[in-house]
């Protein structure tokens, strides 16, 4: 990372709305012998200032003019600059919605924390290079250079972002990627997934029966369901995949009533940038009720904690918790089926596990 000097000229005009303290000022500070300690932030900048910046030019040492009692630390000149034209509302002042911004501050990582000025320890050159290699940083310095625009910033991802998201979603893929998932990649799964929600509420207002398979493993619940409408268009999907906080018939009830419930919730729990999306959205109780009053086929395991479950959920049995005998949540179910696979399992490996034949099949 070599020497920039055209990034020097260009911000030496653009001074951050901080209390700089210069490497002159910090180096007399350093040769008064005034200060004792060996740990002084002061010292060590004037020491050491002038080798730093000439690999990283935006490095400053500073104490921000709006909290003065935060005393002196280190901090990026680029991003302390956007910050105060977004925190003034020249910069995406009237966004329509809200974007990730390259300058935002970072409460829960106090090593990127350069934005406010707000390092105070030593420095270590791992932290500058991720400083410096970071999006919004980089953002931050072609915004100011005039290598884009205000639209720029607020624009939607492009088609290809979202296709490659989309296809990171199909193979299972970690948001991570072997670093810190981004905002704006939080931001398109979630909207890739919010939009398949969509299409499957849209699909099953109109249908006119549903089927639900459920799973137990583990503490999750998971539901898919299968349905059809009046001109016979099948439609499957999954509706849900909830913790449960037990594993009896009545946490399965819960389970499953959260998980419907959740499904028909739209925007629900956006990204922490997408907090203004939950207000746009809310609890269908139409969709709830129609979707309740469509289940005709519910298709479980042979655990006797799911076949209970189904039962309380139809209103043929009672619950231990009195909340779930006021109303039957399915009251329109008539077939509870079962999933063969797991009884044949515990077959094959029970009963026959002395014939070495079967053991060698199963």
């Amino acid at each position: 990372m070599g020497k920039d000097v055209s990034l020097r000229k260009d911000f030496a005009s653009r001074k951050p709305p901080v209390r700089l303290l210069g490497h002159g000022r910090a180096l007399k500070h350093s040769q008064s012998g005034s200060c004792s300690t060996t740990t002084c932030q002061r010292c060590w900048w004037g020491r050491k200032g002038p080798q730093w910046r000439r690999h990283f030019p935006w490095l400053r040492f500073g104490q921000p003019l709006m909290s003065q009692d935060a005393g002196f630390g280190f901090g990026c000149s680029v991003c302390c600059v956007f910050q105060h034209l977004v925190s003034n509302g020249t910069v995406l002042g009237n966004a329509p919605r809200p974007v990730p911004t390259p300058a935002r501050r970072r409460c829960d990582d106090f090593k990127d924390n350069f934005a406010a000025f707000a390092v105070t320890r030593r420095l270590k050159s791992v932290w500058l290079r991720r400083h410096h290699d970071s999006k919004k940083h980089q953002e931050a310095i072609r915004f100011l250079e005039g290598h884009i625009t205000e639209d720029d910033l607020s624009v939607a991802p492009s088609l290809q972002d979202f296709a490659s998201a989309l296809s990171n979603m199909k193979k299972g893929q970690s948001m991570r990627n072997g670093g810190v998932p981004s905002d704006t990649t939080s931001l398109m799964q979630w909207c890739i997934s919010e939009s398949l929600l969509q299409v499957w509420r849209s699909k099953l207002a109109k249908a006119t029966t549903l089927c639900l398979v459920r799973d137990e493993r583990k503490g999750k619940l998971l539901i898919r369901f299968r349905a059809c409408d009046g001109c016979l268009e099948l439609c499957s999907g999954t509706l849900g995949c909830v913790r449960m906080t037990g594993g009896g018939a009545e946490d399965i009830v819960t389970a499953t009533a959260k998980a419907l419930r959740i499904f028909c919730t739209e925007n629900y729990l956006p990204p922490r940038m997408g907090n203004r999306l939950s207000q746009q959205g809310g609890f269908d109780r139409k969709l709830f009720k129609h979707l309740r009053s469509i289940v005709h086929i519910l298709t479980t395991d042979s655990h006797p904690a799911e076949l209970l479950a189904s039962n309380i959920m139809k209103g043929s049995r009672r619950s231990a918790d009195e909340q779930h005998n006021r109303e039957a949540f399915l009251p329109n179910v008539v077939l509870v089926g079962r999933d063969a696979a797991h009884a044949s399992t515990r077959l094959v490996k029970r009963p026959w596990s002395c014939l070495p034949s079967i053991q060698e099949c199963s």
